[in-house]
C-alpha cells in the first residue's frame, strides 16, 4: 500500500494491548502526536489536512483497528489477548492531494465557463424574444400606420385604412381609432349635414299649411344688425 500512487506515508501504530502482548516494536510504530493518541483512545477515525510551503496539499487519515471476532472473516481475538471492541492499533496514511485538487480546479473552471456560456446564451435568447415581440406588436404596426397616413396625405385617398390587427394589445386601439376617424370623414355629406333637431323642425313645417301668396316659408331674420364695417356703426377716430 505504501507503493500506491498518491500515498506519501504509511505507518502502523500499536495500541496498548498489542504493546503489552508483543512489546513496543519499532519507533515509528509508536504514537507520534495527539492525532494518533486520540484515535487510540476514542476508537474513531480522524482526518487532518496538511499544507506545507512549496508542497502540494495532503490529507492525513488515521484509522483504528478494532478487535472483533469476525473482521472480514478473521477472528482478531484468536491472536490478540484483547477484549472485543478494544483498539489494537491504528494506521496513519498521508495521501497526496495535489493531482486531485488540480483536477478539481480544472473541473471548477470548466463549470464556471459552462455557467457563463449558459448565462450568455439565455441573455441573448431573452433579448431576441423581447426584440421580436416589440417588432411584431409595436414597431411593425406603427410603421403600417405611418405608411397609411403618408399615402392619405400623398394621394388624398380617404378610403385608405391602416392594415393593423385591431386585437393588437399595444397599437390595436390606436389603429382602430384611426380607421374609425377616416371612416367617419369619408361618409356622404347628406349623412351628417342635418342635425336631428333640424330634421324635426323640417318635418313639423311640412305638415302645416303654407301662407297665401307665398311659395315657401318666410325666413325669419334676426333683429340684431350684422356687424358690417362702415354701416350702422359709428366710426371711432383713430388716436395716433
Amino acid at each position: 500500500m505504501r507503493q500506491s500512487a498518491g500515498v506519501r506515508e504509511l505507518r502502523i501504530v500499536r495500541g496498548k494491548s498489542v504493546v503489552a502482548q508483543f512489546g513496543p516494536g519499532l519507533p515509528e510504530e509508536q504514537a507520534q502526536d495527539e492525532l494518533d493518541r486520540g484515535v487510540l483512545e476514542s476508537g474513531k477515525a480522524a482526518f487532518q489536512r496538511i499544507e506545507m510551503p512549496g508542497q502540494p496539499p495532503a490529507l492525513r487519515v488515521v484509522v483504528p483497528f478494532i478487535a472483533q471476532e469476525n473482521f472480514r472473516g478473521t477472528n482478531c481475538l484468536s491472536c490478540h489477548a484483547a477484549k472485543a471492541g478494544s483498539v489494537n492499533g491504528a494506521a496513519s496514511v498521508v495521501i497526496d492531494l495535489g493531482k486531485d485538487e488540480a483536477e478539481l480546479d480544472a473541473l471548477k473552471k470548466n463549470l464556471w465557463l459552462g455557467h457563463l456560456a449558459i448565462q450568455i446564451f439565455l441573455s441573448l435568447l431573452i433579448v431576441l424574444i423581447v426584440r421580436k415581440t416589440m417588432v411584431r406588436n409595436i414597431a411593425t404596426p406603427i410603421k403600417k400606420l405611418q405608411m397609411a397616413m403618408s399615402e392619405i396625405q400623398r394621394n388624398n385617398d380617404l378610403s385608405r385604412r391602416a392594415d393593423v390587427d385591431e386585437n393588437n394589445p399595444d397599437i390595436g386601439e390606436m389603429a382602430s381609432t384611426f380607421n374609425s376617424c377616416w371612416t367617419a370623414w369619408n361618409r356622404p355629406t347628406s349623412a351628417w349635414s342635418c342635425s336631428p333637431r333640424c330634421s324635426r323642425i323640417a318635418a313639423k313645417r311640412s305638415s302645416l299649411p303654407m301662407p297665401t301668396g307665398t311659395s315657401s316659408w318666410p325666413i325669419r331674420r334676426s333683429s340684431r344688425s350684422p356687424n358690417i364695417p362702415g354701416r350702422g356703426r359709428r366710426q371711432e377716430p383713430e388716436i395716433a
